[in-house]
């Protein structure tokens, strides 16, 4: 997991850390910014997994905590998938005309959610 630090005013990368980084070094690469810096940052988009969520409410105590909208897509389209997978396995116990019906609507919804909605 790389780290990437961009301004959102002009979405300009202002720091980058390499993978694998622990909280630590996030930390000391946060501090070096200052205090008046740090406190003038309004939000910190992150994984769901609440790992460093701890660290930015001590450093950044105005700081809000969203959901990046990549894992957020993703646990939703995993989400989406199992509900697919468990209804088709559900359609193995009906009549021949309800399975086929059943599969059929099936098989074009796994990327529901990334096609574009027609107008």
């Amino acid at each position: 997991m790389a780290i990437f630090f961009l301004g959102a005013v002009q979405l300009v990368s202002i720091g980058i850390l390499g993978q694998y980084v622990g909280q630590s070094s996030i930390e000391e690469f946060l501090l070096k910014w200052g205090e008046e810096v740090l406190n003038k940052i309004e939000e910190v988009s992150m994984d769901m997994s609440g790992s460093y969520k701890s660290l930015v409410k001590k450093i950044l105590p105005n700081a809000v905590v969203t959901a990046d909208r990549f894992h957020v897509t993703k646990m939703i389209h995993e989400e989406l998938n199992k509900a697919r997978i468990d209804q088709k396995k559900a359609a193995e116990s009906l009549k021949i005309e309800e399975k086929t019906k059943l599969i059929d609507s099936l098989k074009s919804s796994k990327y529901s959610l990334s096609q574009k909605d027609e107008v």
